[in-house]
Formats: C-alpha cells, structure tokens, sequence
C-alpha cells in the first residue's frame, strides 16, 4: 500500500456512553534423543538466522523461517520477527494503491483483533501496513489486545510492548476497544482504567457506545461484551470463568441496553456494531451462541455490520436473509486455527497470513469494506454495502 498520505480531517464525537453504573471500572520432561535434535535445531536456527542478519544487512524485516512464535530473535540483535504459520517478509515495496482517495463526506477506519503479542508473531509487520493506509480517523479493536492473559494492572509492561510501541510509536491514532476472552483471564477492570494512563485508548465500559462524524458522515458505533454470552466460558474448565461469571446476570442488561442503544438511534446514523466473538463464522472456533439473541436485534434495528475477532482469520459473510453484514477480522498477529466449513452467506475466507480490515463510510450508509493482507499490503478482497 503507498506511504501514507496526511490525516483525514478531524472528526467530531460525542463522548463515550457506558452501559450500567459501575461497569467503568507442556509437555513435561522429553526423551534424551528428542531432547539432542532440538538443541541440534535451535543450533542450526541461530546460524540461519546470523547469515540472514549479515545478507540484509541487520533489515528489521528480512524474511526468516522458524519453529511458530518461538524463533528467538537474532544474536546480532537485528529486530527478526517471531514467525507464525510460514515466514515475515520485507516491507520496502507494496503492490496495491487500490484505496481510493478519502473524500471530503467520508469516514476511513481500520477494525483489527487478536493482536497483543509483544510485536511478535508478526504484530509489528500489520502494524506497518497498517501505518500506510491513509486518512486512518481511528482503529477498532475487536479484543484479545492483550495475550495470553489480558492485563494484571493497567502499569502492565505489556501495554508498551504490544500496544504502545507497536502501533502509537509509528501513527498516534485513537483505539476503540471490546473486551476479548483473553482480557477475561486478566484484570478486566485495568484495560478499563488504561485510559487514564494512555489517552488514545477508549474502553469506558464493559459494553459502550459512541457517535461520530465527519462532513455529512455520522456513524453510530455500538461496542459489546460478548464473552459473558458465551456458554463455553461457563464451564469450570474455562480459564475465563473465574472473572467472567460474576458478569453472568448481567447478560440479559446488556441485551436490553443495546436493544434501547439501537432502538434510540437517530434515522440519519450508520450503525456499526463491534464484539469479540463472531455470529457467522466459517473457522475451526464456530460457535453460533450469539446467533439467536443479536441477529434478530440487528434485523429490527437495520444494524449496517457487526464486525468480529476471536477467529484468527478475516471473513466476510452476508446471508441472504439478514440485514446486516457479518466480518470477522481478528488476523493482527498470529494465524492459527483451520478453515471448519463455509457458514451462511460466506463470501470470502483468508487465513494465509496476518492482515486487516479498511472500512470507507460514505453519506447515505455506503461502505466499502477493504481486507488488507499485511504479508503485502495487497488488497484480497473488498465488500461495498448496500
């Protein structure tokens, strides 16, 4: 994608609505033998990895292989990126311009998840495709900015090195944040305090709303905590469930306050609805636990597009009894999981490689939805609604 051309025009928003007072705040030991190849491996990793660093020359994005997310780094102290699912690669050319320029009556945002880990596993690759796409207003977060465990406090080290220094060092933009099953095995209420600490972080609550505009452009959008929803965080094996239950009986508030949210909103408004969790999803994580509560709601409400992450891939499905646009995009780092079997209306599945999201609103509920492949910056796939 080209260099990033300057800021879109400062956008207007109302401040942040919360839902409810009081929501602000492996293997043991191995054999020898396995034990002797392993050390021969990382052996013959370590020297790849120093020929590769004298090759580029120290290149912070030289394209290396290893074993997942564990590569360790170069001795050479050159910055190689963790690997996950095949190789990171260079970024000194990219072969798309094809996001038109942003318009004076337009909104540009990016929508990515599953990210926080340490700039490693590729985070810091997105990232840098991320800072090319141009007149970026904000980036939606679709949760697990934090892995594996969310935040102990909101001081945690992890905010600098998986979120701070990866993506505010390079383009300062606002982040509009869920919570993701993840945060659930933190401390929740740290990634609520963050932004006092760090302005550019928005989670005011569990669940929350905000309207912005820009020209004649005004979105609504709707951010839900949809791990509480999930009957898979109930079981007792669940590491979410120690502090995800005491959010159990207030599942049914939630509904009712996005059901009032939706149903107050102004006629002129696009809504957009974000939650960590998919509706439609075609990946090895499917669940249809959301399908029943929230697709009706987004029908009656004429919800534009509920966008998703928890699926380390990005989809795009568009049933043909719904309203509303279902994608996922929770491909910010590591790629792992497998395609399942295609969901209703799929009409598009990547999981080759880490990547994003671009939506364009446009004055009248226009969208185009653009998938950005970060191995790249090609654009794989692009939506337009209505």
């Amino acid at each position: 994608m080209a260099a990033a051309a300057a800021r879109a025009e400062p956008y207007e928003q109302l401040p942040p609505r919360h839902g409810a007072a009081g929501e602000q705040h492996q293997l043991r030991g191995m054999a020898v033998t396995t034990g002797v190849l392993l050390a021969m491996m990382c052996v013959l990793l370590s020297l790849s990895l120093l020929v590769l660093a004298g090759v580029s020359g120290g290149s912070a994005f030289q394209q290396i292989s290893g074993f997942g997310c564990e590569a360790p780094m170069s001795p050479t102290g050159a910055s190689l990126r963790r690997v996950a699912n095949g190789s990171c690669w260079s970024h000194a050319t990219s072969d798309n311009d094809a996001l038109p320029p942003l318009k004076l009556d337009q909104i540009r945002f990016i929508v990515v998840g599953d990210t926080g880990r340490d700039g490693f596993c590729c985070q810091s690759d997105v990232a840098l495709e991320m800072d090319r796409v141009p007149n970026v207003s904000f980036v939606a977060s679709t949760g697990d900015a934090f892995f594996n465990s969310g935040l102990a406090t909101a001081h945690d080290a992890q905010v600098r090195t998986s979120w701070s220094d990866v993506y505010q060092s390079r383009r300062p933009l606002p982040w509009y944040a869920v919570l993701g099953n993840r945060d659930y095995r933190g401390n929740v209420d740290a990634l609520l305090e963050l932004h006092a600490s760090e302005p550019l972080w928005t989670l005011p609550g569990r669940f929350w709303d905000r309207v912005v505009k820009r020209g004649r452009v005004r979105l609504h959008l709707v951010f839900l905590d949809t791990t509480p929803m999930m009957a898979r965080y109930h079981l007792d094996t669940a590491p979410e469930r120690a502090h995800v239950e005491s959010q159990w009986p207030r599942v049914d508030a939630q509904l009712a306050w996005l059901r009032g949210t939706l149903t107050g909103s102004s006629p002129g408004l696009t809504r957009l609805v974000f939650g960590h969790h998919p509706v439609y999803d075609s990946g090895s994580e499917r669940d249809n636990a959301l399908r029943a509560s929230l697709a009706p709601l987004f029908n009656h409400s004429r919800v534009a597009a509920y966008f998703a992450g928890h699926e380390h891939s990005l989809q795009a499905h568009r049933p043909l009894h719904e309203r509303t646009a279902y994608f996922i995009s929770g491909a910010g780092s590591k790629i792992d999981g497998y395609f399942a079997a295609a969901d209703d209306g799929q009409e598009f599945y990547y999981d080759e490689g880490p990547g994003f999201v671009v939506v364009t609103a446009a004055v009248g509920g226009a969208l185009r939805v653009d998938f950005v492949a970060a191995r790249s910056g090609a654009l794989v796939h692009t939506t337009t609604l209505p």
